[in-house]
């Protein structure tokens, strides 16, 4: 039986991208800074920045520069309120769970406020997709806290 074709939804969105930049190997607390760094660097394009809670604790400072400056940069931090890498090496390194990797209890979108972004938490799933689109479609610096199981 031939393989069922499924139209690429994700197509339209794909010509849009002009760049994708990572990291190799980990670097916690990246994520943030650099993008705002994209933003200078890419004068009225918007950079998208998808970081862990655990990363964006390390530079949530950026969130200034970035109000200060109205860049047009989205911030999504994957918030499972735990350095769930951390976690998984030290499990792999046969070492148990590691103290101080529990990470409960802040509100990433009321950090961004206090620092002159907007900022929103989704914690219910049937609220991510208009979150979202808010948070793409901001004319300034946005955070949008994605509470995630896990």
């Amino acid at each position: 039986m031939p393989p069922k074709i499924v139209p690429d939804r994700w197509a339209g969105l794909r010509s849009r991208i002009s760049a994708f930049y990572t990291t190799a190997s980990g670097a916690l607390g990246h994520g943030l800074p650099a993008a705002v760094g994209m933003a200078l660097g890419r004068p009225g394009t918007r950079v998208v920045a998808v970081v862990g809670d655990g990363s964006a604790r390390y530079a949530i400072q950026a969130l200034w520069s970035a109000a200060r400056l109205r860049l047009p940069i989205t911030v999504i931090v994957v918030n499972n309120r735990r350095y769930a890498t951390v976690e998984g090496f030290a499990d792999r390194l046969g070492m148990g769970k590691p103290v101080g990797t529990t990470l409960d209890g802040l509100d990433f979108a009321a950090l961004a406020t206090a620092q002159g972004c907007a900022g929103r938490q989704v914690a219910d799933p049937a609220e991510l997709v208009p979150a979202l689109r808010a948070a793409l479609t901001a004319t300034s610096p946005y955070l949008l806290d994605v509470v995630v199981d896990g």
